[in-house]
């Protein structure tokens, strides 16, 4: 590219677009004033060559008006043609009507302006064109114009006219000359600009020059810290030049000839093969640049070095020239080996393995072996960066939380949540590592889903060997009574025995009758599997209304029941009916278990999953569970208050589960029993009518 060409065009460009504006005001202001005055001064030309005087006057505005509205014609002709007919104009007033303002005017205008129009040869042309015209015109009219010119300064209007033709030229003349001020103005900004650019680029390029040779130090001194070196490869002639510690790490001797040939005998034979490709890519232009690793010939032990170049072309596209650098890079290969190994080792300790393994920093998985992403339903590189808790069921998050946050490494039992939503019970055992400065958590996963079933079954069939044999007595010593004592009930009603004895009778009987009545309905509802007659909607109605079920006896016990339901939670298939049977029996239990005085807090709110549902929580001031009887406490006939049945719990557990939710019993941190009913949103295979 030619700068100063460019350069001096763009300063022909600005130069020529401020003449043109000036042209084109010039035509305007000759135009807009230049009319009325032709008009004014048409009604005073007499005598003489009349059309030659009025082809002059109207000549004024004619002219400004191709100036000013001809744009698309260049600025030179247009300006020629304003000083052609000023100078006419002049000439004419000069010869018929004498020395005049307006004719000096004329003259000097049109000088002025075919300088500013065409340089100093332009301006010399009209001033000797003008002065011709005074001076032959003028003499030629000497004799005619002297007495008209005296008669027509005596007249009062002659000086209004010669006022109106002085202030359009001089006007004229003010414009030209402040366009021309301002041109040179802008030319000494631009000039001061310009040298000021041109110092500060001075200053800039000793600076870069300066930095330049700095950044040359501080590499020579870096290549010398960080043991590397640099090299060069004359393409075409075949030659290398290298420096720093290039060929001590090539372990090229001194006085070895500096060639590409020599740099290959340096490379270990089983390597070169490598090596030679990644160069070969980087000439064709495959890369940008080649890099690398390979071994010297001849060292032991085996010296690796990392070595990498860019190529440069000439105009053609022709590999002309390669540079790059080589660095030591054994330790660092020694180190990846090693970490190789200590990888494959894991990897086959993690795969013999039959438990799920994770590693975890701040609650995120950073790496997982197969089996517990097969335990979890994902693919290997799914659990990285997942959050542990995504992976464990709803209701058990809080409890891992806890043991994350405490940093617990015993063995403890959770639920966990596959990736299909299901969840399954697990064995969870932790340690507590560190990596690269930072604390991260080692997890033993198990599946005890067989083992939670095979103890399900086992406690299921000896409850179920229990019950069988309760069942049958129950049914078979108590249904013939039931059918005596209503019998005898219903005789005392109809009058037979004395009233006193029957009112008696009465209220001994009766209770008895319910309860056994009650013990029947319960068993028959545990015995059988429960049919559920679905609906669309939520649980808040059933549990509020569970609440005012159970006011009475809270009542009557001085206990609070307290009720926190917030709106919005997601709609569910369920049985109203049963699920209110549910949240009466815990609320009841809840009331049953608390002091005078205490409270029983009642729960609800939305879980977003998977899977999505709502957790209701029924949690009193009581004593609590013993250990021992939370395993138990759904168990059917167990029971910790004298006179109840044990199958209220069981019963809710069971029909819990049928809406493909689960019951949970706990203690509270505060003391005090804790029931938590999740009911899924869409359960998987709920039981229906």
């Amino acid at each position: 590219m030619n700068v100063p060409a460019e350069t001096a065009r763009a300063d022909q460009d600005r130069s020529e677009s401020w003449r043109a504006v000036l042209i084109q005001r010039s035509g305007w202001i000759m135009l807009l004033l230049g009319t009325p005055l032709a008009v004014y001064l048409s009604t005073f030309i007499t005598g003489g060559p009349r059309v030659l005087k009025l082809a002059a006057v109207w000549l004024f505005p004619l002219a400004g008006a191709f100036a000013g509205l001809a744009w698309r014609v260049d600025f030179r002709i247009r300006g020629l043609v304003l000083v052609l007919s000023l100078l006419f104009v002049g000439g004419v007033v000069v010869r018929f009507m004498g020395i005049t303002p307006g004719m000096v005017l004329c003259l000097v205008l049109g000088t002025v302006l075919a300088t500013l129009v065409f340089g100093s040869r332009g301006g010399l042309l009209a001033l000797a064109g003008s002065a011709l015209a005074f001076l032959i015109l003028g003499q030629a009219g000497r004799l005619e114009t002297t007495p008209l010119t005296l008669v027509d300064l005596m007249l009062p209007e002659s000086w209004f006219r010669m006022t109106a033709v002085y202030l359009l030229l001089a006007g004229l003349l003010v414009l030209l000359v402040s366009g021309a001020m301002t041109r040179v103005e802008a030319s000494l900004v631009e000039t001061r600009e310009a040298f000021a650019e041109a110092v500060r680029e001075r200053h800039a390029r000793a600076e870069a020059e300066q930095a330049l040779r700095e950044n040359e130090e501080r590499l020579r001194q870096a290549l010398d810290a960080a043991q590397m070196g640099t090299w060069e490869w004359d393409i075409p002639g075949g030659t290398v030049v290298w420096t720093g510690h290039a060929r001590a790490l090539l372990a090229i001797l001194p006085g070895a000839p500096g060639t590409i040939s020599t740099f290959w005998q340096s490379i270990d034979p089983e390597d070169r093969p490598r090596l030679e490709s990644a160069i070969e890519r980087a000439l064709a232009g495959e890369a940008a640049e080649y890099l690398s690793e390979y071994r010297v010939r001849g060292t032991d032990p085996p010296r690796w070095i990392e070595g990498r170049g860019r190529v440069d072309r000439d105009e053609a596209g022709r590999p002309v020239r390669m540079r790059g650098t080589v660095a030591d890079v054994t330790i660092r290969k020694a180190a990846e080996e090693e970490l190789r190994a200590s990888e494959e080792r894991w990897r086959r300790i993690s795969e013999a393995t039959f438990e799920g393994i994770a590693f975890s920093q701040d609650g995120l998985m950073i790496d997982a072996n197969a089996q517990l992403a097969e335990m979890l339903g994902y693919a290997p590189g799914e659990l990285m960066a997942k959050p542990v808790v995504e992976c464990v069921a709803p209701e058990d998050r809080e409890k891992v939380l806890k043991a994350i946050r405490s940093g617990h490494t015993g063995g403890y039992e959770h639920r966990a949540l596959r990736k299909d939503g299901s969840t399954f019970p697990v064995e969870t055992r932790a340690r507590a590592l560190t990596h690269r400065g930072r604390p991260m958590r080692v997890t033993a996963v198990r599946d005890i889903s067989e083992r939670t079933r095979l103890e399900a079954e086992l406690r299921q069939r000896e409850t179920l060997a229990a019950m069988g044999s309760l069942v049958a007595g129950v049914a078979h010593e108590v249904r013939n009574p039931l059918f005596s004592l209503s019998a005898a009930l219903d005789a005392m009603e109809a009058g037979s025995g004395a009233p006193g004895d029957d009112d008696q009778l009465r209220s001994l009987l009766r209770p008895q009758v319910r309860r056994l009545s009650n013990l029947m309905q319960d068993l028959l509802d545990y015995g059988r599997p429960p049919r559920l007659r679905l609906v669309r909607g939520g649980v808040t109605d059933a549990v509020r209304r569970a609440v005012r079920s159970c006011e009475p006896l809270a009542s009557q016990g001085g206990v609070r029941i307290g009720l926190e339901i917030p709106g919005g939670l997601p709609e569910m298939d369920l049985d109203v009916g049963r699920i209110e049977q549910v949240f009466e029996n815990l609320i009841a239990n809840a009331v049953q278990y608390s002091p005078q005085g205490a409270a029983v807090r009642v729960t609800a709110r939305p879980v977003e999953g998977p899977p999505r549902g709502v957790s209701v929580t029924v949690a009193d001031q009581g004593p609590g569970l013993a250990p021992a009887d939370v395993e138990r406490i759904f168990e059917p006939f167990f029971s910790l208050r004298t006179g109840g049945t044990g199958l209220g719990l069981p019963i809710a557990h069971r029909f819990v589960e049928a809406h493909g939710g689960t019951l949970r019993a706990a203690n509270r941190p505060e003391g005090g029993a804790l029931f938590t009913v999740f009911l899924p949103a869409d359960p998987p295979g709920a039981l229906g009518a």
